[in-house]
């Protein structure tokens, strides 16, 4: 009986293990939905679909799934900065804030990127 005992307890403490593994994966995974690699990367040289150029006023800017746009922004001291972003999100994400994917030092407050499905992708 004592026997009996020891492995129902190890069974217990593995099945526990086991789930909490798991809760802790299926937690990681969530979490690197918000990972900046999760709404594309940063692109150099001259690979470009488009140029939108955005006033220390904008709001908003739409861009499509898989598209790679140069961003000019301007500052509020009429400086520019540029970088270029390839979107590659998960079908899922429609709104990104700016300020996650611009480079530091570029102002982008309250700035929102309104992505397209990728029209390639669409049934």
């Amino acid at each position: 009986m004592n026997g009996a005992l020891n492995i129902f307890r190890h069974v217990a403490a593995a099945s526990l293990a086991l789930g909490l593994a798991m809760a802790s994966s299926t937690g990681a995974a969530a979490g690197d939905r918000n990972s900046l690699t999760n709404y594309g990367s940063l692109v150099a040289g001259d690979r470009i679909d488009r140029t939108i150029v955005l006033n220390p006023d904008a709001k908003y800017v739409n861009v499509t799934n898989g598209e790679t746009v140069k961003f000019v922004v301007r500052q509020a001291d009429g400086s520019e900065r540029s970088f270029a972003w390839w979107f590659d999100l998960f079908p899922t994400v429609r709104v990104i804030d700016m300020s996650k994917i611009a480079p530091a030092g570029t102002l982008v407050h309250d700035l929102r990127v309104y992505v397209a499905p990728d029209p390639r992708w669409l049934n």
